[in-house]
């Protein structure tokens, strides 16, 4: 099975960076969600030491979230929607390939796409942020924080793209996928005062986020492959 999924991640991958125009605003948007705005927003915030090891925290914590979610749902509404919407889905249902191999090749290429392009802003950040303090040793984000970024906010992108691409798929409407965004981005927001700092609230978070991923995982065993075929026409 694993093989099969590589081979729809790797379809996936392809036809996005052959998408010019999606690519720029990918970019485009990473820069200004991940560089732009909180490096401004430090600047006019913070001038500590203190001060701005909380902003890399801040920033690697749910900053990188906000930032990746966000590529995620132009991603998501080509690789789910849009090929929904050009009726190319039912070429790919078509094939011996099951939805549960397909939802999942499609949901990895989202999410590596994202992180992919995402990551290498917050890694700019951090930069400009130390050398524009010039500080000695250099600030990084601390512990709590590294592990939310690097491994709690790839499943929770993973669990928020499988679950949009599953109501999309049910639905073929763009709006409940949205709501889904806006539900993490707020439940993020709100607990983002403790993520950066506190080890039982990132141990939560990635509960939240296995949870959401189980959640999908069952629904998709659920869906039939009619009822995805009926919804297209």
């Amino acid at each position: 099975m694993m093989s099969q999924v590589l081979t729809v991640v790797r379809k996936e991958i392809n036809e996005i960076a052959h998408n010019r125009r999606l690519c720029v605003l990918l970019v485009i948007l990473a820069l200004i969600l991940g560089v732009i705005v909180p490096f401004q927003t430090w600047r006019s915030r913070f001038s500590s030491h203190e001060d701005t090891h909380h902003a890399m925290n801040m920033q690697l914590s749910f900053g990188y979230l906000s930032c990746t979610t966000a590529l995620a749902w132009g991603l998501v509404q080509e690789i789910f929607y849009g090929e929904k919407a050009r009726r190319t889905l039912e070429t790919l249902l078509s094939t011996p390939l099951d939805l549960t191999t397909i939802w999942l090749g499609k949901t990895l290429a989202a999410t590596v796409i994202a992180a992919i392009v995402a990551a290498p802003t917050t890694v700019l950040f951090i930069l400009l942020v130390n050398l524009t303090t010039r500080s000695s040793p250099i600030i990084l984000p601390a512990s709590p924080a590294l592990l939310q970024g690097l491994i709690v906010t790839p499943f929770l992108l993973l669990a928020f793209i499988g679950l949009t691409g599953v109501s999309l798929w049910l639905l073929f409407d763009p709006r409940p996928a949205m709501y889904i965004a806006m539900l993490v981005i707020f439940i993020v927001h709100g607990l983002g005062m403790f993520l950066a700092s506190n080890w039982l609230i990132v141990g939560l978070t990635m509960g939240i986020a296995l949870g959401l991923l189980g959640f999908t995982v069952i629904a998709v065993r659920l869906l039939k492959r009619e009822r995805v075929v009926l919804i297209i026409r």
